[in-house]
């Protein structure tokens, strides 16, 4: 919670969301909320970065919704906010369904470029005249998640 407050407190103080401290852990915890952490291998006990997510429906569509991605500022410019991403999109991939990788980021988040680095676009239900952005990139599945699902097969392996 130290590390997302340090980093988005004045974000969010400065959108029409305001900043709530007990509204964020609370989703920390909803149903199916799943968290990876990575700690500073330099410094003992100290969080280098952590992602948030949860498989939901977004009109219509089954996806891995990101809800936090956020790396100290010691750990920046090493790959880690990348490797949480490509963590995030290997789960997506893996699970049957799921045909986007979705999160919501405010206009002014510096980190929007990395996103769109990384292949997210705004998404058609992103609004106009919001101080935020929804974008997704889709989700191209894996032969594992499609191989059980129902009207899917393995694509044949060649010689």
């Amino acid at each position: 919670m130290q590390l997302l407050d340090k980093n988005m407190s004045a974000l969010y103080r400065a959108s029409t969301w305001g900043w709530s401290p007990t509204r964020k852990r609370e989703e920390l915890v909803l149903p199916g909320m799943c968290i990876a952490r990575v700690m500073d291998s330099t410094a003992p006990g100290q969080l280098a970065g952590f992602c948030t997510y949860l498989i939901d429906d977004e009109d219509g569509d089954q996806v891995l919704y990101c809800y936090e991605l956020q790396v100290a500022a010691t750990a920046r410019g090493l790959g880690l906010g990348r490797r949480l991403l490509q963590h995030m999109m290997s789960v997506a991939r893996a699970t049957p369904g799921v045909r986007f990788l979705m999160l919501t980021t405010f206009q002014a988040n510096p980190s929007r470029g990395f996103f769109e680095r990384c292949g997210l676009a705004i998404a058609p239900s992103s609004p106009d005249d919001a101080d935020y952005l929804i974008m997704r990139c889709p989700i191209t599945p894996t032969v594992a998640a499609t191989h059980d699902t129902p009207g899917h097969s393995p694509a044949p392996q060649s010689q």
